[in-house]
């Protein structure tokens, strides 16, 4: 009678087999077999009648020997050889990006420092302007005086009359200035967060010219009515 043998190949039990179909299947002496009489499985090199049809595996040495010469660590070189390359590559653009993102930084910092220090040194210059406005009333009130000790009361009337239409016009001047300051910290499209700012520290200093002025008129306005009721 003719034996039939299973084998166990990934966790299944498949056959059955004859032994010329074991040998199609090329088995090896490693390969998990069982026939009807055993006790157990076991492997075809066990199995005397299976030894002639198994496939012996080449040694270790025989399979490194048989590694080909165009290979690295079990690998092709070639392929090997371009991944290495790109690896390069990416390094050198990943390298290149930095520099120059670390370098567009730098030059947004030095940028940031110039518009700091100019506008510094326009609020520098508007302060000096202040200072040179409040030097001219000075000198325009030091006028009026010697104007009143001469006798010339038309001109402190005449001189009254334009600081009460300046005061009236600075308060005028002072009210669109807090309408500025308002809309400048109102949401604006397309405007970014440092126009913003500036805008609204233009509106600021634009009120306190205008206040600054009109405490000038103000004490110069009580100084002409003292001269007036004397």
């Amino acid at each position: 009678m003719m034996k039939i043998y299973y084998l166990h190949e990934n966790n299944v039990n498949i056959g059955p087999f004859s032994i010329e179909e074991l040998k199609e299947r090329k088995i090896t002496s490693f390969t998990p077999i069982w026939c009807e009489g055993f006790d157990s499985w076991k492997t075809a090199g066990e199995i005397e009648e299976l030894k002639p049809i198994v496939t012996e595996l080449p040694s270790p040495t025989e399979q490194l020997t048989n590694i080909p010469k165009n290979t690295f660590l079990g690998f092709n070189k070639k392929g090997v050889l371009v991944v290495m390359v790109v690896f390069l590559i990416l390094l050198i653009t990943l390298t290149l990006m930095n520099y120059q993102s670390q370098k567009i930084i730098d030059i947004e910092k030095t940028n940031k420092e110039i518009q700091k220090e100019n506008y510094i040194k326009e609020i520098e210059k508007q302060k000096q302007k202040i200072e040179e406005q409040t030097k001219v009333l000075t000198e325009k009130e030091q006028r009026e005086k010697e104007r009143f000790n001469s006798g010339r009361r038309k001109a402190d009337e005449d001189t009254y009359r334009e600081i009460l239409s300046a005061i009236s016009n600075s308060y005028s001047g002072l009210e669109e200035a807090k309408k500025d300051l308002e809309k400048a910290k109102g949401y604006r499209l397309f405007r970014s967060a440092k126009k913003k700012e500036q805008q609204i520290n233009e509106a600021e200093y634009e009120i306190e010219i205008w206040q600054r002025k009109i405490e000038l008129l103000k004490l110069e306005k009580r100084e002409i009515e003292i001269r007036l009721n004397q």
